[in-house]
Formats: C-alpha cells, sequence, structure tokens
C-alpha cells in the first residue's frame, strides 16, 4: 500500500505506511530502503543514511549503495562514497549516471586518473551524455591535458551549441594553452 501511495505522489501517507510497517517489522527492508529514498529526496540525508544502512544489512539493493554514495560524497567522505557506488556499480554496470557520479567523487578527492576512466565509462554507454563530457573535459585540462579536454569541450558544441558553460570552459581552455 505504501508504494502506490508513494506512486500516487501520496509521500507522507507513503511515510506514514512505511514506518507502520517497519514498527510491525523492523527488518523489513524494502520499507526501510524506501524509506531512505523518500528521506533523500526530501533532503532529510541523515534519516536517509540511517534507513539506507538497515536496508543494506539485509539487500544489496545498488539504490540503497547509490543513496549512500550520494550521502557521504556531499559529506566529504569520499572513501566511503567510492565504496558505495562501486557497489552500485556491480549491479548495475550499465548506468552511466553511477560513472559519472563515480567519476565526480573521484575528481573531488584529486584521483584524476581514476575520474577520467569511469567518465571514459559513461560516454561508452551514452556518448550523448553531455555532463560526463565535460566532466571529461575538466579532468583533462586539470591534468595538462588541454588538447585533450579541447577535443571533448568541442565534442559537447556540436552537440549542444547554444549552451553557455561550454563556451565558458573552452574560454577557460584556451587560455591555460
Amino acid at each position: 500500500q505504501a508504494l502506490n501511495m508513494e506512486r500516487a505522489a501520496n509521500i507522507d501517507g507513503a511515510v506514514t505506511l512505511y514506518r507502520e510497517a517497519l514498527k510491525d517489522d523492523p527488518q523489513f527492508t524494502p520499507a526501510s530502503g524506501n524509506l531512505g529514498i523518500i528521506h533523500l529526496q526530501q533532503g532529510l540525508k541523515d534519516e536517509a543514511a540511517v534507513e539506507f544502512e538497515r536496508a543494506l544489512k539485509n539487500i544489496p539493493d545498488p539504490r540503497y549503495h547509490w543513496g549512500l554514495a550520494a550521502i557521504f560524497s556531499e559529506h566529504k567522505l569520499y572513501s566511503l562514497a567510492i565504496y558505495h557506488y562501486g557497489e552500485a556499480v556491480k549491479a548495475s554496470s550499465a548506468d552511466p549516471s553511477l560513472h559519472k557520479a563515480l567519476a565526480v567523487t573521484y575528481g573531488a578527492m584529486g584521483r584524476l586518473d581514476s575520474a577520467e576512466e569511469e567518465y571514459g565509462k559513461a560516454l561508452a554507454i551514452a556518448p550523448g551524455n553531455e555532463a560526463a563530457r565535460l566532466g571529461l573535459a575538466a579532468v583533462l585540462i586539470r591534468k595538462n591535458q588541454v588538447d585533450r579536454g579541447l577535443a571533448e569541450l568541442k565534442k559537447a558544441l556540436e552537440a549542444n551549441p547554444a549552451n553557455k558553460e561550454i563556451h565558458r570552459l573552452l574560454g577557460g581552455a584556451y587560455e591555460k594553452k
């Protein structure tokens, strides 16, 4: 019933039913996991982390790993974020957004080779993924591989010539050159 309420956009009702289900059975993993997802969407990250941890004790659902990874990354707990993104990727390796998120985390840590590799995986799955292409370009420029970064930015510009961010990044890359 809670899932039906969630689908009908009755989030408060779904939260109430998930909590009731967990009172009846604290080990009811889908209720914890779905409650974690709702909390994350509502910006209640601490509550979401607690529910994801509870859920992951019983079911290694990639959505719960992804949620925890996003929370840990935001709090700059990068090693934990990488672990959970890695677990999510194991189950959903064809999801380019997971590879992109992992690349962003590696980039924030300064692990630019790993970031480049993950952006490459995201682009291999979805060549039109503009965010991954811009992320890859930024990493390449940070690695002082400006010509390769410019090539990626030009590809992004061909796909979306009206994007001001691409033009700004191109300008910055040419200044570095």
